[in-house]
This record gives C-alpha cells, structure tokens and sequence, in this order.
C-alpha cells in the first residue's frame, strides 16, 4: 500500500519538473540556466500549444474525469492522515511554483520580455505566450484540484467519525 501512495506524490511532484525548469531557465537562479533542460520544456510547450487547442473540448472533457480516476485509484485512503498531509503539501509547493511562473509572465515584468525572446528563438509561433500563460494556470488549478479533493477526504472522514 505504502509503495501505491508513494507513486502517487511522485507522480505530483514530477509535474513540478516543467515549471522549475522553466523558473531556473527564466531567472538563472544559482547559474544554473539551462542545466534542467528549460528550453526544451519552453519548445515543447509552445509546440503543443495549437495541437491542444485544436483539440480542447476533448481534453476538456476528458481531463478532469481522469483526475478524478486516478486520484481515487491512486491517492491516499482517508485514514492515512500522513499521506495525505503529505499530498496537501505537495500540492501547496506545486501551486506556489506555477502561481510565481503566472506572476513571472504577466506583461510589463522583465521576466516577460526575458520569455518573449527566448519564445521567438525556440518556438517562433503567433500565439505561444498564451500557450505557456494557459499551461501554467492549468497546472496551477490541477495541484488546487488536487490538494481540495484530498483535504476534502480527509475532513469528510474526520467529521464522519465524531
């Protein structure tokens, strides 16, 4: 059981990879630049973008019917407090990673006009700032959906018991 709970906060923390990637490649922070491959995530971010759209009332549709799933095959049971304090916090540091990415790309920070010319370089597209804007919020309500669901299991358990 212990080994099913773990795949599971790796599996959130694995969707933490992009935006630190991208954090790390934006603001070069400990001169580390380009060593989490941040311009290959910003390139395939912004290369996906029009495949996605073209498609997005299907996964629309479909997204949050296979959250759903697999944080009930996957997450936590509601008496294993640990886990899922554990999962809330992940979540919380997800949701802190993609909020401070949303503030880095709003129009008028240095950070934008840092994006916008690496965005020409690695993906030359019409519309992959708003590709990379609709990703981080995305990501950002998926650790919120995530972390909600998770706190609401627990406090259903807990109120059900007294």
């Amino acid at each position: 059981m212990a080994f099913r709970y773990f795949l599971f906060c790796i599996g959130l923390i694995i969707f933490w990879l992009p935006g630190l990637s991208l954090i790390f490649y934006v603001k070069n922070f400990f001169q580390l630049g380009n060593s989490l491959l941040g311009n290959i995530v910003l390139s395939a971010i912004a290369v996906a973008g029009p495949i996605i759209s073209s498609d997005a009332s299907l996964l629309g549709d479909i997204t949050p019917a296979a959250l759903a799933a697999a944080l009930i095959l996957l997450g936590p049971k509601p008496t294993e407090w640990g886990f899922i304090y554990v999962s809330i916090a992940i979540c919380a540091i997800g949701w802190a990673i993609y909020t401070y990415l949303s503030t880095m790309f709003s129009t008028g920070t240095p950070e934008y006009e840092a994006i916008t010319t690496l965005l020409e370089v690695h993906a030359p597209a019409e519309n992959s700032m708003n590709t990379l804007q609709a990703f981080t919020t995305g990501t950002r309500i998926l650790f919120v959906g995530v972390g909600a669901g998770l706190a609401g299991f627990k406090l259903r358990t807990t109120n059900a018991a007294t």
